[in-house]
């Protein structure tokens, strides 16, 4: 009986793809026992007119997230969205946080503040990088701190010797860095960085931190190595930063003005012969 009012609500309403519905409900089958007048479009209504999300997004979100529509307004949704508030995102980004992440919804409030308290308390985030961290990486909130987050921060510490008042700095500015593994990528890129390129400890490398946050986001395999290597065989020291900031045109127009560079003294090498 309440399968075609349903049916309809989220093809015509919410504006689920009929391509992603069997999808949607596979997911999440309670949906078909929820009461459209009751549940579906008040909850709706709400993710749409006072949490922001873009009427036009709402389709995509439930895809996402269908479990949603089955939140509670007062008891679950509302709370949420004050914490975000309190936590310094502005009104406006966070219908932008809800069309790019609609999970964090789905998180426990008290799961979503001891991140933030952690952030803040521990790691020392500012309250203007944080709202920026909310905005731009939600997907941080749904992160373990105990078997995520913490780790990360005692490695960027404790290893790579990022002063610890400074820590808050550099994953406030960089917050992705939060999100990446470990082992797979954090270590063995600050390494590289250290030892091959640099020739320090990998205890020295926190210094650069937190000059250039940035340098977390680099590719190891894909940019640091192969623009190290190209510079090696040509015997050409670079600055950290140059080397890896500019894009890959920009990259290969330093190149081969070095190369032309070179040609033109061995002319005028040759010349004197």
């Amino acid at each position: 009986r309440n399968l075609r009012p349903t049916v309809r609500f989220l093809l015509r309403e919410a504006g689920v793809p009929p391509d992603r519905l069997r999808r949607v409900i596979l997911a999440f089958p309670q949906l078909l026992g929820l009461s459209v007048q009751r549940t579906l479009r008040p909850t709706a209504r709400f993710l749409v007119q006072e949490a922001g999300l873009p009427l036009d997004r709402l389709g995509r979100a439930i895809v996402g997230r269908p479990q949603l529509l089955a939140c509670s307004v007062e008891r679950n949704l509302r709370p949420k969205l004050r914490l975000l508030a309190e936590a310094g995102l502005p009104p406006d980004k966070v219908g932008h946080l809800l069309a790019k992440s609609p999970h964090v919804l789905g998180l426990s409030e008290a799961h979503m503040r001891e991140v933030i308290r952690f952030l803040v308390d521990e790691v020392g985030v500012s309250a203007a990088h944080l709202a920026k961290m909310l905005a731009n990486s939600p997907q941080l909130l749904g992160l373990s701190v105990e078997a995520n987050l913490r780790p990360k921060i005692r490695f960027l510490t404790a290893e790579a010797g990022v002063p610890p008042d400074r820590v808050g700095h550099v994953v406030g500015a960089f917050p992705n860095t939060l999100g990446y593994s470990l082992d797979r990528n954090i270590r063995p890129k600050l390494e590289y960085l250290a030892r091959e390129m640099m020739a320090v400890r990998l205890s020295r490398i926190g210094r650069v931190l937190v000059r250039c946050p940035q340098l977390l986001g680099y590719s190891l395999e894909r940019r640091i190595k192969p623009r190290h290597l190209l510079l090696a065989r040509r015997g050409l020291r670079l600055g950290i930063s140059r080397m890896l900031a500019p894009t890959d045109q920009e990259f290969r127009r330093i190149l081969r003005a070095h190369d032309e560079h070179l040609r033109q003294v061995d002319a005028v090498a040759a010349l004197h012969l």
